[in-house]
């Protein structure tokens, strides 16, 4: 009983924070300045200081990496959900405006902010490693094709992978920060400690900012804004039911540890990615189809969380 309490209020502290940013939003202490203000904040400092110190810090995923099936499980459920996800919206006439922000919520989870604590409290401490191996593979294909797709959200041409403007768009400082994090992981490039703590302390900044700007953009769209379709729950069955499910027929075909197994599959049922949101303001795309999804998806956890512990517990 403990366990599912502790999974559900894991969920509820981001509910929590995305409330208090659409409170301070309403008693106009944010406004479009602040959002606009925290997203960059996000993007191009917090986000990547996290990013290089989760891994700089963190030497024991090198050992994991050097395991093929381990490593290949994400890559390969994702790419696969990313891909169905494709198929699907074309099938149910997805608008272009919002087909990559589609395809993002359908394949892409929330590994960290809410994975994290979440697989921790279902699965014990033993399961931080292989939520930190997902992790690798979800922020790679997220930063690089996920990121692709929702810039193309908001263009009306047709960008293709190559473009070089597209690139120099995509190639952000998330992404670049992810990189140098990998590198100084892989080459044991031990920082030095006021080094790790500042990275440590301003990345700290990132759940919280992110939280806040969805709680604004909830509070500037208004709840009649709030999106919900067939699209929408398409995308919300892929997220909770289709990409768990590819995860866990692809972990069993490459035979990988039953823990391992269990980690991907919690980890590939939790929210939207809450950049998708922050990602889709900065470009301009259907940010609020984005931030419906987060908040979607994230209520949605309160549920789906104590099930999934459940489902690992019985099969």
């Amino acid at each position: 009983m403990m366990i599912f309490i502790d999974a559900i209020q894991g969920i509820l502290v981001i509910v929590v924070l995305v409330l208090l940013g659409y409170w301070l939003a309403y008693l106009k202490w944010f406004g479009e300045r602040e959002f606009n203000l925290f997203s960059k904040l996000v993007i191009n400092i917090a986000l990547p200081c996290y990013m290089v110190y989760n891994f700089a810090s963190d030497f024991e995923l090198k050992g994991l990496l050097t395991a093929k099936q381990g490593v290949l499980v994400p890559f390969i459920s994702i790419l696969f959900a990313y891909f169905l996800a494709f198929g699907l919206g074309k099938i149910a006439r997805v608008p272009e405006k919002r087909a990559g922000l589609f395809r993002v919520t359908f394949a892409m989870s929330n590994t960290i902010f809410v994975g994290l604590p979440l697989t921790q409290v279902l699965l014990g401490e033993e399961a931080l490693p292989y939520v930190l191996l997902y992790y690798f593979g979800n922020t790679t294909l997220f930063w690089t094709l996920g990121v692709w797709g929702i810039i193309s959200d908001a263009t009306t041409e047709r960008l293709p992978f190559w473009n070089i403007d597209l690139l120099k768009r995509v190639l952000n400082p998330p992404l670049i920060a992810f990189f140098i994090g990998v590198g100084a992981m892989f080459f044991e490039l031990k920082l030095p400690e006021f080094a790790l703590k500042s990275l440590k302390m301003v990345g700290g900044l990132t759940t919280p900012l992110a939280l806040f700007c969805v709680g604004m953009n909830i509070r500037f769209m208004g709840f009649r804004r709030i999106i919900f379709d067939s699209n929408s729950a398409l995308a919300l069955l892929g997220r909770f039911l289709f990409t768990p499910l590819i995860t866990w027929l692809v972990s069993i075909v490459l035979g990988i540890p039953e823990l391992m197994k269990d980690v991907f599959v919690v980890v590939a049922a939790m929210p939207v990615m809450m950049q998708s949101s922050v990602v889709a303001r900065f470009y301009e795309a259907d940010f609020e189809y984005a931030t419906s999804m987060v908040a979607y998806s994230t209520l949605l956890s309160i549920i789906i969380a104590p099930l999934m512990r459940i489902i690992i517990a019985y099969w």
